[in-house]
């Protein structure tokens, strides 16, 4: 995103605050947001997508209560998402509260969830003590229960089983890191072959 001129910011959030909506849902370790702005006219939604070069504008035909076209700019990226909203919070004047309570909850919630990025140290963690429950690692590692389960589905684990499935072998080795040398030293530690995965 470029710099924006003063101006535009100050038009924006008058023009946001009239028509806009900042969704926010967070349940279970999964967050959905988005911010919007809808209107009968498209013209205003391409300029700003233009000028702020982020999100995009989405058409929606008559039907149920819209009796015209309805055009609505939505960026939906929680990083963009927050961007926007810190470019426009100084220009607030009615929703300012609001809209700060939300960016603060947003802000926790994806420093806490999955879309943070894993390092390799939290990789390695649960990948060391895949029998402890999801819950614990997520204490431990200051993160999200939910987040923990969608990392383990991606490391190849099935909750309650630990690391039965084969897929997770598979990803280790093409991952060739020290995630494989952990999973087969697991394995040899059980007494099970790893070619038996």
């Amino acid at each position: 995103m470029e710099t924006v001129d003063r101006e535009f910011l100050a038009w924006l959030a008058g023009f946001w605050e009239g028509e806009g909506c900042f969704y926010l849902s967070i349940k279970g370790g999964e967050t959905k947001t988005s911010f919007r702005i809808g209107q009968n006219n498209r013209e205003p939604l391409d300029l700003i997508q233009s000028r702020l070069g982020i999100g995009y504008v989405q058409t929606f035909k008559p039907g149920g209560f819209n009796q015209k076209i309805h055009y609505e700019w939505v960026v939906a990226s929680q990083n963009k998402v927050i961007k926007i909203v810190d470019l426009l919070l100084p220009f607030l004047k009615f929703r300012k509260t609001e809209i700060q309570h939300k960016l603060d909850r947003l802000r926790v919630a994806r420093d806490n969830s999955k879309c943070r990025h894993f390092t390799h140290e939290e990789v390695k963690y649960i990948t060391e003590n895949w029998r402890k429950p999801d819950k614990e690692i997520a204490a431990i590692l200051n993160r999200t229960e939910g987040s923990i389960v969608w990392k383990r589905k991606k490391l190849g684990f099935n909750k309650g089983l630990g690391w039965a499935a084969k897929s997770g072998l598979n990803w280790a080795i093409r991952r060739g890191s020290e995630t494989y040398r952990v999973w087969m030293e697991k394995r040899k530690s059980e007494g099970v072959s790893p070619s038996s995965a």
